[in-house]
């Protein structure tokens, strides 16, 4: 018998994909998957918090234990401004739209980073600015040197979501509920 244990819930039948955006996951096709998990055989317990000690536990009690844990926060930036009103950190931002209630973001979004989180935040930022929107992902190294995989570049750029390579933000500026970059450091390649 195998088992999984695991924290967020929405049921019995489906787990609660916090920050994975309806585009890359949606509800009926993770519902199949764990069905299919659970005919062969696995037992989901849900609700399950681990901690050291119940991590201590289970290792006594099954010969392999593999920890899949996904991005539990996002990252800050550490420059001045990252903390105001209408600056989210990616998980936070993908949380909140997959609860429905997704941010009043305006009509020009930036979205800075490069992996996979920033991805699925510019694209689901450009599905919630709707055509008369527009966003754009700011990444300090080259598109190359980017550690989101090929596929969710390629499928943002098909989005017309703009990437501006080689730059990076210095700090953050918000005046009368606007928010912007205020500076932005041009980086060298290489």
């Amino acid at each position: 018998m195998r088992w999984i244990f695991t924290k967020p819930r929405i049921s019995p039948a489906v787990w609660q994909p916090t920050a994975s955006p309806a585009f890359r996951l949606d509800d009926d096709s993770l519902k199949k998957d764990i069905e299919g998990i659970v005919a062969l055989g696995v037992k989901i317990h849900y609700g399950s918090k681990i901690n050291l000690k119940r991590f201590e536990e289970l290792r006594n009690t099954y010969q392999y234990v593999y920890i899949a844990v996904g991005a539990q926060s996002g990252l800050n930036l550490g420059i001045p401004g990252e903390d105001a009103p209408g600056v989210y950190d990616q998980i936070s931002f993908l949380s909140a739209v997959n609860r429905g209630q997704a941010p009043e973001l305006g009509k020009n979004v930036v979205v800075i980073g490069g992996g996979n989180s920033a991805m699925d935040a510019a694209r689901t930022a450009n599905r919630l600015v709707g055509p008369d929107g527009r966003v754009s992902i700011v990444y300090r190294r080259t598109r190359a040197e980017m550690p989101a995989d090929f596929e969710e570049i390629q499928a943002t750029l098909d989005e017309g979501i703009e990437l501006i390579e080689l730059t990076a933000p210095e700090c953050l500026l918000v005046e009368d509920g606007q928010r912007e970059i205020q500076r932005l450091l041009q980086n060298g390649a290489g």
